[in-house]
């Protein structure tokens, strides 16, 4: 294994009843890189980090951390390993403060009276402060993490798997649910964290994300890793073709979806200081994207 290798997953098949979901992958990370994850929906990158996190022990391969072979027995003893996973879905407790949210589990007890359970309170804030102060960030560290936007609330969780001592760090879809200028303060946050030495594996869809942030990119189709490429070395359409598996001028068919009834219509919907003029309508058998979006509204404004 090179010496600037942090991770390696050799070998790795894990298969559910009647399907082998990862089949034989091969997968490798740099310190202090960022290396995109990409691939259709059902290509194996929730399966692989799942195996990597801990959540699945069940699989046939080894996985290497700073050139010791290791078995996670479960998502703490990867923590222990220095894996932090940030999910779409936030793990982060809304009343409870910022310090509060970082610290949950491990919190610093007060000299003296920490046989009674006594928190230090202090050293929460003033270590969150500390935290916060060298990413570059305001916040303040007693604020509910309920009343901050999406985009501070993804920053709050990954302090909390950095304080853990994260090495590598796994962002799944991290900007599904930001505005632009949320995903811009997400991208600066992972340059600084990677002038630290953390290493981050990046899975999205967003191919002008990829693009942007990425310094390796590896491609996933049907349970194989098809390449893993330089951003520097290749192009969007060569990715894109990886992914699908053919040239886009050869043409993707998609099964025809007939649309039904129209069962929900919105129009002119406002709330002031969110958002305002927001139309659309959804009909029995047709997807649309206005639910995530409605979603991520709601979120913001709540």
């Amino acid at each position: 294994m090179p010496s600037d290798t942090i991770l390696e997953m050799k070998n790795i098949t894990k298969d559910f009843p009647g399907v082998r979901a990862l089949d034989d992958i091969n997968f490798e990370l740099r310190k202090g890189e960022v290396h995109a994850l990409v691939g259709e929906n059902g290509a194996g990158k929730s399966t692989l980090m799942s195996v990597l996190a801990g959540v699945h022990t069940d699989f046939l391969g080894t996985i290497i951390m700073d050139g010791k072979p290791v078995r996670l027995a479960g998502p703490k003893d990867a923590i222990k390993h220095g894996v932090g996973i940030i999910y779409q879905e936030l793990d982060l407790v809304p009343e409870f403060s910022v310090g509060e949210n970082i610290f949950l589990a491990d919190e610093p007890r007060a000299a003296g009276l920490s046989k009674i359970g006594i928190l230090s309170r202090k050293t929460i804030f003033t270590e969150t402060a500390h935290i916060l102060s060298g990413l570059g960030f305001e916040i303040d560290p007693r604020s509910k993490v309920g009343s901050l936007s999406i985009g501070e609330q993804q920053l709050v969780q990954i302090i909390k798997a950095i304080r853990l001592s994260a090495k590598v760090l796994v962002m799944d879809e991290p900007t599904a649910r930001l505005a632009h200028d949320e995903t811009q303060t997400l991208f600066k946050i992972m340059t600084v964290l990677k002038e630290k030495g953390v290493s981050i594996i990046y899975i999205s869809h967003h191919m002008e994300e990829i693009m942007q942030i990425a310094d390796r990119v590896s491609v996933l189709r049907d349970g194989q890793v098809v390449g893993t490429v330089e951003k520097t070395s290749t192009s969007l359409s060569e990715i894109v073709r990886m992914v699908v598996g053919k040239e886009l001028s050869e043409g993707i068919t998609r099964p025809e979806i007939s649309k039904g009834a129209e069962i929900l219509a919105v129009n002119g919907l406002t709330l002031d200081g969110c958002f305002s003029d927001i139309s659309f309508k959804i009909c029995s058998g047709w997807h649309t994207n206005s639910q995530k979006d409605c979603y991520y509204l709601a979120r913001r404004c709540r």
